[in-house]
């Protein structure tokens, strides 16, 4: 029950490719009780065959939001690479303060260095690179 209650949100969410749903969803079968595995694994099938995510800019949502979580519990300054609404690529130092997940994506919310300190927001799947820089903030 357990098992399909968090499956059913990764799946849903459309935040993930194919393959990273398929693996988090293996990794969490392990712990379901035996008794409910092939109930579970019968309605997950299901979900996954018919499972469509869209083709995200960025393959490495995991790792990002990873690295993200790091800086943010760190209190430490980055600087993103990332595509902007018009696809051009922009690097930008920030502080980072939370991550969000808006219908299919990930929002990170941060204050830029370079702009009186004002909150700005990204997409989290239009992040290339991430550098976490030594200097710590305080909000």
């Amino acid at each position: 029950m357990e098992l399909y209650t968090v499956a059913k949100l990764i799946i849903e969410s459309h935040a993930f490719s194919e393959e990273f749903t398929r693996q988090i969803i293996g990794k969490l079968r392990r712990f379901t009780a035996p008794e409910e595995l092939e109930t579970t694994d019968l309605v997950i099938s299901r979900e996954i065959a018919l499972y469509n995510c869209d083709k995200h800019d960025c393959d490495n949502i995991p790792e990002n939001l990873w690295q993200l979580a790091a800086a943010i519990a760190k209190k430490r300054e980055i600087t993103i690479t990332c595509y902007t609404e018009d696809t051009s690529v922009s690097r930008t130092r920030i502080r980072p303060v939370s991550l969000e997940q808006s219908g299919k994506y990930f929002i990170l919310t941060a204050r830029d260095t370079g702009r009186n300190d004002e909150p700005q927001h990204f997409r989290v799947d239009y992040i290339t690179n991430i550098v976490e820089h030594r200097k710590r903030f305080d909000i």
